[in-house]
């Protein structure tokens, strides 16, 4: 972890969650909840989000492909920056979680990632589900924050979240870089549906478009389908997601679950749990008890 040493925030949610807000993400699979994050903690994540990838020793992943400016992204980013650590693990989202989820007796911080594109990229987000990526169990009790740190707008390449979708059905995973060697596991996925061709026939659904800007949230279950649009505005794109879980999600390997890709994992031991086994390790830290 780089030790860059700064003031950490403490600033909690700038308001609760609202009701409509919450009916929203169940109705939906996604919501965009707007104004609750405090602006001195997306500060510290931009600073650090730049530090990090203006380091040659942080084990991120192009997206694409050296082909032009950076897709940058960074799995388990709280490992790498005390910034990142503070954000996960005693930050404003897991009250947030709570909120969600208000039967938890537990929360686990399963996940973070860093997405940040470099002005004139031109890779896009393919539409897919995260479920399928996922080694774990009840979707309905893990979910991602989206966190903007600038102005998202549909032509800048604003996530597209397919209302309803979380309800089923589960989508084989697709690789965002057809190079990769983890493509051909998802296509071997036989036990999930193939995935449509959302974005040729992107016009035939209901989206709810995720513009958002530095103080929001979306949030959005792993049955969502989502991806983007290439963006028609120049500028950059980044952004900060946190995947928390309650004490019912257990580990489940499976064939071509995201941590079978090297190039976006592989700079992170495997977790030492069997099937079935509680997120509960030092990769999948404890957050919030009841107790």
């Amino acid at each position: 972890m780089r030790t860059t040493q700064r003031p950490t925030p403490t600033s909690g949610l700038t308001r609760d969650l609202r009701p409509e807000e919450l009916a929203s993400y169940w109705r939906d699979g996604a919501a965009i909840v707007r104004g609750i994050l405090p602006l001195d903690w997306i500060d510290a994540l931009r600073e650090a989000t730049d530090e990090l990838m203006a380091d040659p020793a942080t084990p991120g992943m192009d997206f694409a492909a050296g082909n032009g400016p950076r897709f940058f992204t960074l799995t388990y980013a709280w490992r790498y920056h005390p910034t990142f650590a503070d954000w996960a693990l005693r930050g404003p989202l897991i009250e947030l979680s709570r909120q969600v989820l208000p039967g938890a007796r537990s929360l686990t911080h399963f996940f973070d990632q860093i997405f940040a594109r470099e002005a004139g990229a031109t890779k896009t987000t393919p539409f897919h589900q995260d479920q399928p990526y996922s080694p774990a169990t009840e979707p309905d009790h893990y979910f991602r924050h989206w966190v903007p740190l600038e102005v998202v707008t549909a032509d800048s390449g604003a996530v597209r979240y397919l209302r309803g979708s979380h309800r089923g059905p589960t989508y084989r995973a697709r690789s965002f870089d057809e190079a990769n060697v983890v493509a051909s596991l998802y296509d071997n996925a036989e036990y999930f549906e193939v995935l449509p061709d959302f974005a040729a026939n992107y016009e035939e659904y209901d989206w709810l478009v995720g513009e958002v800007e530095p103080g929001d949230v979306i949030l959005h279950h792993p049955g969502a389908v989502h991806g983007t649009l290439p963006a028609t505005r120049p500028g950059s794109r980044r952004a900060i997601t946190n995947v928390y879980a309650d004490e019912q999600v257990l580990w489940a390997p499976h064939p071509g679950d995201g941590f079978q890709n090297e190039a976006l994992m592989g700079h992170q031991p495997m977790p030492e749990l069997s099937p079935g086994d509680p997120l509960k390790c030092e990769l999948f830290p404890r957050v919030w008890t009841a107790d």
